[in-house]
C-alpha cells in the first residue's frame, strides 16, 4: 500500500512559504502505490439494562479509505450512557480551542443556554441520547487541485432532574420546603467545513475555507416549588453562521512571498423566550 514514507524539513501547510515561515516543523509523507486501496472499519456495541427495565446502548462505528485520490475517516455513534463523542459541550458549554479562535467572530446570546451545575464528573450525572455523525475526506482531484471537506451532523437529548428541600425549626415548628426543577435540552447541529486549494502556477496558489453551520437548541424547563407552585419556561435558539476565507499566495523569491486575504463571516442568532406559571 505504501510505497516510500518521505521526512520533509522545515514544513509549511503553504508550500510556497517554505523557507521562509520559520517554524522548524518536520512532517511525514507517505507516498501510496498506484492503483491502490484500502479499505479498513471497526464496529463496537454495547448493550445493557438500568433500573425500570431501560435499556442502554453504547454503539461505535468507524472507516478508513485510502487511496492516490481519496483519503477520509468517517464515525457514527450513538449512545444513551452519558458519553459525548462529539467535539461540542452542550452538557456545560465549555468551548473548545477552535470555538474560542471564533468568538471574535460570533454573536453573543442575550439569553445565555442553562448550563446543568453538578457537584460530580459530567459522566455520571448526563442523562442523554446524543447520535453523533462526522465525515473527514481529502479530495486530489489534480495534480494542482485539492478538496478538503469536514462534515458533522449531532443530535442530542440532555436532561437533569435536581431536588433540593430545606428543613426549618422555628419556635418549636418544623416546616419544609422545596425546588423541584426538570431541564431537558435538544441540541442539534449541521456543519461542513471545505478547504480548495488551487495552484495557479508553479510560484502562486489560491485557497478558499469556507464554514457553513446551522445550530438549534429547545430547552423546555419545569420548576415545581413546594409541590404546589410551577414555573415553566421554554429558550429556542437558533444559530446560523457563516465564515469565508480567501487566501493567494505569490512567491516573489527564495525568502520573499506576496499574500493577499479577504476575509467575511456572517452571524445570525435569534432567541425566542418564553414562560408561565401556575399557582
Amino acid at each position: 500500500m505504501v510505497e516510500q514514507i518521505e521526512a520533509i524539513d522545515n514544513y509549511s501547510e503553504n508550500h510556497l512559504l517554505k523557507g521562509i515561515e520559520q517554524g522548524g516543523k518536520v512532517s511525514l509523507n507517505l507516498k501510496l502505490k498506484k492503483g491502490k486501496t484500502d479499505l479498513s472499519g471497526s464496529f463496537d456495541v454495547g448493550l445493557g439494562m438500568q433500573n425500570e427495565n431501560k435499556g442502554v446502548l453504547n454503539i461505535n462505528s468507524n472507516i478508513l479509505l485510502i487511496n492516490r485520490i481519496v483519503k477520509s475517516f468517517s464515525t457514527i455513534s450513538r449512545n444513551n450512557i452519558g458519553i459525548n463523542h462529539s467535539p461540542f459541550d452542550y452538557f456545560s458549554f465549555n468551548l473548545n480551542t477552535e470555538q474560542l479562535l471564533e468568538s471574535n467572530y460570533t454573536t453573543k446570546k442575550i439569553i445565555p443556554e442553562t448550563q446543568f451545575s453538578n457537584l460530580l464528573d459530567d459522566k455520571r450525572v448526563n442523562i442523554n441520547n446524543q447520535f453523533f455523525g462526522n465525515y473527514n475526506a481529502i479530495f486530489k482531484l489534480k495534480p494542482n487541485l485539492s478538496i478538503k471537506t469536514n462534515l458533522y451532523y449531532l443530535k442530542d437529548r440532555i436532561s437533569t432532574n435536581q431536588l433540593f428541600e430545606n428543613q426549618f425549626e422555628i419556635n418549636n415548628q418544623n416546616f419544609i420546603t422545596s425546588d423541584n426543577t426538570f431541564i431537558t435540552k435538544k441540541p442539534q447541529q449541521y456543519r461542513g467545513d471545505v478547504k480548495v486549494k488551487y495552484n495557479t502556477s508553479k510560484t502562486s496558489l489560491l485557497e478558499y475555507k469556507l464554514r457553513l453551520r446551522q445550530e438549534n437548541i429547545e430547552t423546555p424547563s419545569t420548576v415545581v416549588q413546594n409541590q404546589t407552585d410551577t414555573f415553566s419556561t421554554f429558550l429556542n435558539t437558533e444559530d446560523f453562521y457563516l465564515k469565508q476565507d480567501l487566501l493567494w499566495t505569490k512567491k516573489l523569491s527564495d525568502k520573499k512571498a506576496l499574500q493577499v486575504s479577504l476575509f467575511h463571516s456572517f452571524n445570525d442568532l435569534p432567541q425566542n423566550f418564553s414562560n408561565t406559571i401556575a399557582i
